[in-house]
This record gives structure tokens, C-alpha cells and sequence, in this order.
């Protein structure tokens, strides 16, 4: 046995060739690793084994350690490989060669005359806003790289990340409402990825919504005229997240309605300022929805007592009173808001079961489950 310095390490560069265990390193950028591996060393296609592990530079222990890859048998595969200074830890039974082929990284300059920011594999991109001090639309197509999903956060000045676009919830396209402040530009990591694609565009390029419309996946639409009532509906066969959200456009959101896991509708309010606002719809690309707008004298009145399941928009007609509010006890909590006269949500009345105490108007019960308003 030999002790020798990591600096005795192979480069990886642009391909090695090489038989049983190495460790090497890599200096390159983002690329695409091309891995043969021959099987073992009798020559049985099937057998022998082949693993890489990638680490930091200047640390191999375990715990710092993320799997590239690991199959058993001959093998002609492609896998993503980070930006280095990196430490390739590889087990292998017989002949492997590795190619590294750097991913084309997006020009900035080229981007923003197109508008259209593509690439692959794990970057941070910086879009630009094409209509500076008012919201846009993000077209978006995000190929995950394997079963766990994509994961795409946005990142402030300094750095702080929130997530921001994830399979689990938006499918691998979509559209939906960016830059909600106006901001001139926006950085968004993008993780877990193989191709993707991100094409900011004016908010002209949403459809309005004219009646009621089908749809599924993320989709946004664009709202003349004053408030209203939304019944969504869900029309797949899924139990996926489902979400609609009313965006102003100086940036504020409210919730309209969130379907429940069967396919019963929900209605909710649509609150308006100026005149003019956007409705945006959050689901995976699997689950189908319908939307169908009323005027905001569709919304079921009472006086006394109403019960009712999911979210829901109602009118009080009775006096100023106390009023109760039950759930089923599924262990939903709920909430009731009262509205303005624009459907804007400005007073959480209560939260949970309990008595609060309110005049006549618009009233938005937040719960996936069963309740009851009265007197």
C-alpha cells in the first residue's frame, strides 16, 4: 500500500480511460459525464459492478459524499455532473471510460433579445423583466432528471432562496405569474433539472376569462370589470393540489378557492383592483379543472343558519348578529374572512370553531371540510 498525495490524482478533463478503483478530480464546468463500463473482469456483460461518488474538494468523508451513480453490468449511460473543484470516488469490477461534456451554458445577452433563457442541469438563471414596473408571465418547461422531481427557488440580494416552481405542484409546464413587484430582474436557481426552458412574457399574452373555461396544469388569466364569484371545479380523477389565487397587479394575492381531494366544486371570490386583475391556477400538469365565473349575486344568501362543504362564498342578508362557526371535526381548523366591496379578504373573523360577531355582506369560509354558519 501507498499513500500519495490527492495531488497524484488523474484529471478527469475531457475523458479517462481506466480499470478498477480511482479516485479523480475535476476542475471543469457543469457537464453531461458519459460513463462505459465493460462489466466485470471474466467478461459476463451481467456482472461486476460500477459506482461514482462525487465529493467537495478537499473532503471525501462519507457524510459529504453524493452518489452519481451505481450499476451493475455493462453500462452506456449519461449522468449530470456539477460545476467543479470536485473529487470523483470510484468502484468498478473491470474497464471503465468517462467523456465529460460541458453543458452549453445560456448567454445572457442572447436570452434577453429573445426572451427565451434555455439550458440543462442545475444553474442559476437571472431573467429579465420584458415590462419593468408591472408583473409578467413566466412560460416555463422544467424536464426533471430522475423520479425525485425538480426544484426551482428564487433568490434575493443576498441569497436567501424561497421555493419558488416544483414538480410536485406545477408539472413540467406551465405558466404563472412572475416578477409580482415590477422588479427589472429576478434570479432563480434551478435544481435537479435535465433540460428547461423559461420564457418571460407581457401579461397581454393572457387569455381573459370569458365564461367558463377547462383547462389542467398552471395557467393564468386575465380579469376586467369588478368582483365576482369563481366555482372551481376539479375534472381529473387525481387527488393532486389545486389551487386558484386572484394576483393584482401591483404584486398583492388572496385566495379564491382550493379544491379538496374529490371533485366536488368550491367557489371563492374574486377581488378586483381597478378594474383589472390576474387569476392564476396551481396544479401538476395531470389535474384538469374547470372554471366558471358568476356574477357575485350567484353566491348563496342566508339570514339564519347554512352549512355547506370546501371553500365557499356567501352572503349574510340577516343583521348585525354573532354568528357561529362549526366544522365536522376532521381536524380542518378553517377560517371565515370578511370581504369589502371589492372581494378584497381584510378581516379574518375567526379561525377554527367560534362565535364572531358581523353585519351584512360577503363572507369567504376557507375550510376543506364540512361546516355550518348561524345565528
Amino acid at each position: 500500500m501507498q499513500i500519495r498525495p490527492l495531488s497524484a490524482a488523474r484529471e478527469l478533463g475531457s475523458g479517462l480511460q481506466g480499470r478498477g478503483p480511482e479516485v479523480l478530480t475535476y476542475r471543469g464546468k457543469l457537464a453531461d459525464l458519459d460513463v462505459s463500463f465493460a462489466g466485470d473482469e471474466d467478461g459476463d456483460d451481467d456482472g461486476g459492478s460500477m459506482s461514482i461518488y462525487t465529493s467537495p474538494a478537499g473532503t471525501v468523508h462519507e457524510d459529504k459524499r453524493d452518489m452519481l451513480m451505481y450499476e451493475v453490468g455493462r453500462l452506456e449511460q449519461t449522468f449530470p455532473l456539477t460545476e467543479g473543484p470536485l473529487i470523483l470516488l470510484i468502484e468498478a469490477d473491470g474497464a471503465w471510460s468517462l467523456r465529460a461534456r460541458p453543458v452549453p451554458v445560456p448567454d445572457p445577452v442572447v436570452a434577453q433579445r429573445t426572451g427565451m433563457y434555455e439550458g440543462r442541469g442545475e444553474q442559476t438563471v437571472t431573467l429579465v423583466n420584458p415590462t419593468p414596473g408591472r408583473p409578467c408571465l413566466l412560460d416555463y418547461t422544467i424536464v426533471s432528471e430522475d423520479s425525485w422531481g425538480y426544484r426551482t427557488e428564487l433568490l434575493d440580494e443576498y441569497d436567501e432562496a424561497e421555493p419558488y416552481i416544483e414538480s410536485s405542484q406545477d408539472g413540467e409546464s406551465g405558466r404563472l405569474v412572475a416578477f409580482r413587484e415590477g422588479q427589472t430582474e429576478q434570479r432563480i436557481r434551478i435544481k435537479g433539472a435535465a433540460d428547461w426552458s423559461l420564457r418571460p412574457m407581457p401579461l397581454e399574452q393572457a387569455p381573459p376569462l370569458q365564461g367558463p373555461v377547462e383547462g389542467a396544469g398552471r395557467a393564468v388569466f386575465r380579469h376586467t370589470g369588478g368582483p365576482m364569484m369563481l366555482t372551481l371545479e376539479r375534472t381529473s380523477r387525481d387527488e393532486d393540489s389545486l389551487t386558484v389565487n386572484t394576483v393584482q397587479l401591483g404584486g398583492r394575492t388572496a385566495i379564491v378557492a382550493q379544491s379538496g381531494s374529490g371533485r366536488r366544486p368550491v367557489s371563492g371570490p374574486v377581488w378586483v383592483q381597478s378594474g383589472e386583475c390576474l387569476i392564476s391556477v396551481r396544479a401538476p400538469a395531470g389535474t384538469a379543472w374547470k372554471l366558471t365565473p358568476a356574477a357575485a349575486q350567484s353566491a348563496e344568501s342566508f339570514d339564519q343558519k347554512i352549512s355547506g362543504r370546501g371553500y365557499t362564498l356567501v352572503h349574510y342578508s340577516g343583521p348585525e348578529t354573532d354568528l357561529v362557526f362549526f366544522s365536522d371535526g376532521s381536524g380542518a381548523i378553517g377560517a371565515v374572512w370578511g370581504l369589502d366591496a371589492n372581494f378584497e379578504p381584510v378581516q379574518r373573523l375567526t379561525v377554527g370553531p367560534g362565535k364572531f360577531r358581523v353585519g351584512p355582506g360577503f363572507l369567504q369560509v376557507r375550510i376543506a371540510s364540512k361546516w355550518t354558519l348561524e345565528r
